[in-house]
């Protein structure tokens, strides 16, 4: 059988860690995989940095291919909205091609091993929604669901975030971005529940994202 194909979906406001996050995902990547690197249009540095990698990656720099679009948020979007407008031209347009959906910010890191460890956890269980961790701190403490944590109560915002959540890409059956700071986890609950509900998730023992990591 065909190993899954990865897409991560990227939306870039400018952040001078988006080169750090980038080197954490491309040695990871496997034929096939890509990333989806969404601009605000108001950061023409980004794109024109991305297009760059994104015509090297033809190049057979790694295995994978980015591809590179803009999408200016609209002057009426309440703020903060920490690139939601982005990720939601990535799934109105349906620009992912991969197999599983995987989301990653421009000042987080994906640590090594994740790509495998998602691939091996979709193959064993196919069509499901994978929950994997997140390390982040709030504020002073570092926030990791646990196994011995019951499922309704690691099954919230804060705990779980669009870092946590690989999804199949059948695009009927994926949530929207809220336009608000924690409007991943509306994205999040909504798929999950398509995807027939808490118990049909799988939960993922690994650290696959580290969010803002000093």
């Amino acid at each position: 059988m065909t190993p899954p194909r990865i897409s991560v979906i990227l939306p870039t406001v400018g952040r001078a860690t988006l080169g750090r996050t980038l080197d954490s995902i491309v040695p990871q990547m496997c034929q096939g995989d890509e990333i989806i690197a969404v601009c605000d249009g108001s950061h023409a540095k980004d794109r024109v940095e991305l297009e760059k990698l994104r015509i090297e990656s033809g190049k057979s720099r790694f295995n994978g291919d980015i591809a590179v679009y803009e999408y200016q948020t609209p002057p009426q979007t309440p703020k903060p909205w920490v690139g939601q407008p982005q990720r939601r031209y990535a799934l109105d347009n349906r620009l992912a091609s991969g197999d599983l959906i995987m989301w990653m910010g421009d000042d987080d890191v994906m640590r090594p091993g994740s790509l495998s460890a998602v691939r091996e956890c979709a193959e064993e269980y196919p069509e499901r929604v994978i929950l994997c961790k997140f390390k982040a701190w709030w504020p002073g403490r570092p926030v990791l669901w646990s196994n011995e944590m019951p499922v309704d109560d690691r099954f919230r915002e804060g705990w779980l975030s669009d870092h946590s959540i690989i999804s199949p890409n059948i695009p009927e059956k994926l949530g929207q971005f809220g336009l608000h700071y924690q409007g991943d986890f509306q994205f999040l609950s909504e798929t999950v529940e398509r995807f027939g509900g808490i118990e049909k998730v799988v939960w993922l023992d690994y650290v696959c994202a580290v969010m803002r990591p000093e």
